[in-house]
């Protein structure tokens, strides 16, 4: 098994691509949502763009909290996160 320094080191590594890739994503997202339907479509793909690097940062900053921990406890963390996610999903689509 791998050391927890490597694990760390690999998961920072992951969040940075992950990162990278958000911001790739919500860029495309505002050019095709300003070009398609102007100031609203760029309002929805800041949003939308916002709640995906917040669930993707989460996750990551979830798996980094969990690394060296017992297995159950890793279970409850990322149970637990991904039951706040479906909430805040919910309540944005609700608030929509």
């Amino acid at each position: 098994m791998a050391s927890t320094s490597t694990l760390i080191s690999m998961l920072r590594q992951i969040m940075k691509r992950q990162a990278l890739v958000c911001a790739v994503i919500v860029v495309i997202g505002l050019v095709v949502g300003g070009l398609t339907t102007g100031t609203t479509g760029l309002w929805g793909a800041a949003l939308g763009g916002v709640v995906a690097v917040i669930f993707v940062g989460t996750t990551g900053l979830s798996m980094l909290a969990a690394v060296g921990r017992e297995p159950h406890m890793v279970m409850l963390l990322v149970l637990g996160l991904w039951i706040v996610k479906m909430v805040v999903v919910v309540a944005i689509l609700v608030g929509v």
